[in-house]
């Protein structure tokens, strides 16, 4: 049993590659297919050609994009709880302690909801 124990931390970390080089394959694949909509019909698959044979410059530049949309992301989120935590803290000042953990635990099923459903 002990030996089988660390096999799925290998199958979620295989599962994790697979998933993130098909989804870059697909960015870069939708990238060539952006780039080629933008010329005639009849041109389109020369085109298409043409951008395979340049796939590690587009695929750097679509890392880079990807890369960037990541780390505004992650800016959004540090600013997000940051003030989060602080409108809890003045909420505890004002209202005391028991009112301040269920206002702190409807807001995270909102965040919850809305992170489920609407994202």
């Amino acid at each position: 049993m002990l030996f089988l124990a660390p096999v799925h931390v290998l199958i979620v970390y295989g599962a994790k590659r697979f998933f993130h080089t098909l989804e870059r394959q697909t960015a870069v694949a939708e990238e060539i297919q952006r780039r080629a909509a933008k010329v005639p019909p009849e041109k389109r698959q020369a085109v298409i050609d043409a951008l395979k044979k340049q796939y590690n410059k587009i695929e750097a530049e679509v890392a880079l994009v990807k890369e960037r949309e990541e780390a505004d992301r992650r800016s959004f989120d540090r600013k997000f709880w940051f003030f989060y935590w602080c409108a809890a803290a003045v909420s505890y000042g004002i209202f005391g302690g028991e009112t301040t953990i269920w206002l702190i635990l409807g807001s995270w099923l909102c965040l919850a909801f809305r992170a489920a459903f609407l994202s």
